[in-house]
């Protein structure tokens, strides 16, 4: 399927022409080149793709530092606080724990969920997010960068 596609595209398939409507009125006459367009999206790609890998890299690190330096601890929820919010219900936390001086701490949460909840992505979702889109981007951009450069020569001439 991509072969074919890509047997529309090059140079030897050129749109060129007349271009009729249903009425035969003429519309244009310019020659089309409809892969002049690939190689710039696919560059396009590429820099978003190192922008957000670059963002997944400073959330990643930012996590991962919060991680390194938290002190692991047991903490017992106490309370849930329900608001309600445009017409959903929301549960804020409240909980306790004890420091490794010893001190106990009772903290109430300024964000909640429905349900209440804790989960992975709360501290891991942004790097993740990033990545998986940085790499998609990334996979097209170059695929559209080779394609444009496939699309581009002219039959017998070589690729650098």
């Amino acid at each position: 399927m991509i072969i074919q596609w890509l047997d529309l595209v090059r140079p030897g398939y050129r749109f060129s022409g007349e271009f009729r409507d249903v009425d035969g009125l003429k519309i244009c006459s310019k020659n089309f080149r409809l892969a002049r367009y690939i190689k710039p999206v696919g560059i396009f790609l590429i820099v978003s793709s190192v922008i957000l890998l670059i963002g997944a890299g400073f959330a990643y690190w930012s996590s991962k530092s919060f991680v390194d330096q938290a002190v692991k601890t047991k903490g017992k929820v106490i309370h849930l606080r329900e608001s309600v919010s445009d017409g959903n219900t929301y549960y804020y936390p409240s909980y306790t724990f004890t420091d490794s001086s010893g001190v106990k701490h009772t903290i109430h949460a300024s964000s909640g969920s429905n349900p209440p909840s804790y989960s992975f992505f709360s501290l891991w979702g942004l790097p993740t997010i990033l990545s998986v889109l940085g790499g998609v981007y990334l996979i097209f951009g170059i695929f559209l960068n080779m394609l444009g450069r496939y699309v581009n020569t002219e039959e017998g001439e070589q690729i650098a």
